[in-house]
């Protein structure tokens, strides 16, 4: 759904695919915003801003409540452990936590939301969170921003003010495999790595100095 003035989606390299394909609806009725997508039903609502995504048999999948004072979007927690948000951070369950998406091994007292590296390693963030007991995902595009999974509903906020669409995939299924699936087509399969690439990799971050380096190096030579 769109409304009359668009503002494009960036090409970030995100999407399999950056086509928008066929647009499906345009109305500046809030009654007129209902669309059959799939195997779910896609509706608007007014007073706040609010998109529902419902099964065909009329089960609220997940709501998005759009903030109208200030960018941000809250939605449906549901009951069960929320998983996903790309590599690190606090394992498994995401509930709870604040997230501010940054990507690295910044420091504890700089960043201490972001990264806790000392305990939880580096950071690779993805937007995308799992409802692992009440059949849902949510893969937020654009824009980036910060993921606040403390309260009864989760809060999204960009990064940064800006004008950029809210480009929002939902996925509808208990399946972890079926989720899975759908995720890899809007973001695309993984590269499989060059054959040439399969040697000995090892985190420097274990050793203690030049002297253990040697040491692995002459291991290595003897065995």
């Amino acid at each position: 759904m769109q409304n009359e003035s668009v503002t494009p989606v960036p090409v970030t390299g995100a999407l399999a695919q950056d086509e928008l394909g066929i647009m499906r609806v345009r109305t500046r009725a809030a009654a007129a915003a209902r669309i059959r997508a799939g195997d779910v039903v896609v509706s608007f609502k007014e007073g706040p801003p609010t998109i529902q995504v419902h099964t065909a048999a009329g089960k609220l999948v997940q709501q998005l409540i759009l903030d109208a004072a200030q960018p941000g979007v809250s939605f449906l927690l549901g009951d069960g452990p929320l998983l996903g948000l790309g590599e690190g951070g606090a394992q498994f369950d995401r509930r709870g936590i604040i997230d501010d998406m940054r990507s690295g091994q910044g420091a504890r007292s700089t960043a201490p939301r972001a990264f806790l590296l000392d305990t939880h390693g580096t950071r690779a963030p993805v937007q995308c969170l799992i409802g692992s007991q009440d059949g849902w995902a949510m893969f937020i595009h654009q824009p980036y921003g910060a993921f606040d999974l403390t309260g009864n509903l989760g809060v999204f906020t960009p990064r940064t003010a800006t004008e950029l669409p809210l480009d929002v995939f939902i996925v509808s299924s208990r399946d972890p495999k079926t989720i899975m699936r759908e995720y890899a087509r809007f973001s695309g399969l993984p590269e499989m790595p060059s054959r040439w690439t399969l040697g000995y990799q090892q985190s420097s971050r274990t050793l203690a100095g030049p002297e253990e380096i040697l040491g692995i190096a002459k291991s290595f030579r003897e065995k």
